[in-house]
């Protein structure tokens, strides 16, 4: 599994710069005084457009090298991000941020595909679920660094926010070797049918459709949120804020607990099963959830209840989060259109995890954590009924998650189904 771990430390893991902005209104950035106004909106919005930037630039760089070239940008932005972080000015500071940022966008849509590559169908799931387990590890490590670096000078809170970065890309590169056979040669270009494929337009059905659904659904259901304002919701659900912040550190030391015990059986479910029951059971916890937060405001039900089904909501979430990475990318049948397709789906995911984050706290501040995350909620319900009857194509025998030809044999019966109901 070193080819999974290498493209997790390049990806998942790196996702704490976007967690992590919490620090630097702590850290005693830009002269010793912490970031806040325009300045911090500055540095703290660099990485997410940087990524954004990077998830758009990935297909075509592919196309004109390849995706070793891909991979090499992802480590070498990493490296020069952390190098520019390093000069003691708010400029370079964000400037390092959004180039480390286009190194994660192009490393979150190639470690599906390379991972898809690299492992057969029975085997992707456990090497999946190593991203997870990483991407979890993301949220425990930001967590630890708002204390480390908080009150800390800048050279040294910068270097303990760029750790896994540096470590990412010389891990990289020391086993470089082991991707270029593979990954050397420029994609292809597409065909109709590919183009075809790629088209959102063909119905609920579509594999595009669905993987419009899944990125958007991943992003409602409050993935961004969790990871970025934990300790705040713990609070807000009137736990006191030392015991938040504990409960932000245990929160993904449990999900990474969880995640690695799903490793351990040689049979798992279905990935349909994994996705559709994850998020039933996670929609059903934050109906709870919300419904306990309405109790705190009237004083009838106990912080620690609301607190419990927070933890435990932002626990089962990363189960069907991270398998749906698995099914997107098996749903199309080469890695020139996984690539397209996860690009598209990537910044889909991006621009409302953005939404997101610049706007929770405001509403948070403005209203109430009810009505803040309300709107998610309803949208997550929308989007999981849909998503019930897009994957109605892979019920009753359909996907039989056995081995790749199960998948081309959908995409066949999917344009037959498509082209009968055409005449």
């Amino acid at each position: 599994m070193k080819v999974a771990i290498i493209l997790s430390l390049l990806s998942a893991l790196q996702i704490h710069h976007q967690t992590i902005i919490n620090a630097f209104s702590s850290a005693g950035f830009a002269g010793g005084q912490p970031l806040d106004g325009f300045t911090f909106s500055f540095v703290a919005g660099a990485f997410p457009a940087g990524k954004i930037f990077g998830t758009a630039i990935v297909n075509g760089l592919c196309r004109k090298y390849s995706l070793l070239a891909g991979l090499d940008l992802n480590a070498i932005c990493l490296l020069f991000g952390t190098i520019l972080s390093l000069v003691p000015l708010t400029f370079f500071l964000a400037l390092g941020r959004f180039i480390i940022g286009i190194g994660v966008g192009c490393g979150f849509v190639l470690a599906s595909v390379v991972t898809t590559e690299f492992y057969s169908f029975d085997k992707r799931p456990s090497a999946f679920f190593i991203g997870a387990i990483f991407f979890g590890g993301a949220a425990l490590y930001s967590n630890f660094c708002v204390d480390l670096v908080a009150n800390s000078g800048y050279f040294w809170a910068v270097v303990v926010i760029n750790a896994p970065s540096v470590v990412a890309g010389l891990a990289y590169f020391r086993d470089r070797q082991l991707f270029i056979d593979r990954l050397c040669f420029p994609l292809e270009p597409l065909t109709i049918a590919e183009k075809d494929l790629l088209k959102a337009d063909r119905g609920i059905f579509a594999p595009m459709t669905v993987t419009y659904v899944l990125m958007a659904l991943n992003a409602t259901i409050g993935v961004p949120i969790i990871m970025a304002f934990s300790t705040i919701i713990f609070t807000a659900c009137g736990i006191s804020p030392a015991q938040s912040a504990r409960l932000s550190v245990f929160y993904p030391l449990v999900q990474l607990t969880q995640l690695g015990a799903f490793r351990l059986p040689s049979t798992m479910p279905s990935r349909r099963s994994l996705i559709l029951g994850g998020y039933m059971a996670a929609l059903s916890l934050q109906f709870c959830f919300l419904m306990s937060i309405q109790g705190i405001e009237t004083n009838s039900i106990s912080p620690k209840i609301a607190a419990t089904l927070f933890l435990l909501f932002a626990v089962i979430t990363s189960i069907p989060c991270n398998t749906a990475f698995c099914f997107v990318t098996e749903q199309f049948p080469d890695r020139e259109t996984q690539i397209a397709a996860l690009a598209k789906g990537r910044l889909l995911l991006w621009f409302l995890s953005t939404v997101e984050t610049t706007t929770f706290k405001h509403m948070l501040q403005d209203w109430s954590l009810f009505v803040a995350l309300l709107p998610y909620f309803v949208a997550s319900v929308a989007l999981l009924v849909l998503l019930v009857f897009s994957m109605g194509a892979y019920s009753n025998g359909n996907f039989k998650n056995n081995d790749e030809d199960d998948v081309v044999e959908a995409y066949k019966r999917y344009d037959a189904v498509n082209f009968e109901s055409s005449v």
